[in-house]
């Protein structure tokens, strides 16, 4: 019997995969993208982009099913700058989920593990960087990095990663969204299909609240964090330690409903 409730992925690497089933994985995830953001033209011109585009090092394409039916995706580009007459690796994460799934805490573990095996790589200094539109997303992001550039204990313009943000948006060419206040990099792409309708519940949600306020309308704000080892496998331990606690909770919570 199969079970429709399960968590699966498939998980493709542009390098070593055939490329048929690789851009079929890709076209899965355009379509699946569809149904989370209006495509409209600048949409379309970004999917072409990011999604179809080689990066320099490869690309990684994950679909994310519950049972058999896709319900989000993680996308990861690699691209190679310089910082500080070094060259340095920028790993883009580009990452979707239907509306009502947000809060089950799914992609962004997924794109951690997309992300692994470069900390093991020791010939450069790893950067993370993505543009977000979600408030729990940015949080969940901002938690775990000490120097998550902007973030409320993090905001200076000089530091390195707000450097290596700059160099990944000069690269794409994006544009800034002219008519905002925020101090950091904004930018407008798409409209998503859900929305975010409660008040901010932590610091780093009020933080995103005040500085990208029109996420609703599809502002995304630009962030950086430079990838630590020791950083990013203790993120990966309390991501663990936080499903199976619930999953505790869920088996136990019926137990106690029959002893009542």
């Amino acid at each position: 019997m199969k079970d429709f409730n399960r968590i699966q992925k498939k998980t493709l690497q542009r390098s070593s995969a055939k490329l048929t089933e690789y851009n079929n994985l890709v076209n899965e995830i355009i379509a699946l993208d569809k149904r989370i953001f209006d495509h409209n033209q600048s949409r379309a011109e970004q999917i072409d982009k990011v999604f179809r585009d080689s990066a320099d090092d490869d690309n990684i394409a994950c679909l994310i099913y519950k049972g058999e039916n896709p319900i989000g995706y993680c996308f990861v580009k690699i691209i190679y700058i310089k910082l500080n007459q070094k060259r340095v690796r920028a790993i883009q994460g580009v990452v979707g989920i239907l509306p009502g799934r947000h809060g089950g805490n799914i992609v962004f573990p997924t794109y951690l593990s997309l992300c692994l095996k470069y900390l093991f790589d020791s010939r450069c200094d790893t950067y993370g960087v993505g543009f977000i539109t979600s408030p729990n997303l940015y949080a969940s992001s901002a938690k775990f990095a000490s120097k998550f550039y902007p973030s409320p204990n993090y905001q200076d313009p000089n530091c390195e990663e707000a450097i290596v943000l700059q160099k990944v948006i000069d690269h794409w060419k994006m544009e800034p969204v002219q008519n905002t206040n925020s101090p950091f990099f904004i930018t407008e792409d798409l409209v998503a299909v859900d929305s975010f309708d409660i008040e901010p519940r932590n610091k780093e949600e009020a933080f995103f609240f005040k500085f990208n306020p029109e996420f609703k309308k599809g502002h995304y704000l630009g962030f950086c964090v430079k990838f630590a080892l020791f950083r990013f496998l203790l993120t990966l331990v309390y991501l663990i330690q936080k499903r199976v606690k619930k999953r505790l909770f869920k088996r136990v919570a019926p137990s106690k409903l029959q002893a009542d």
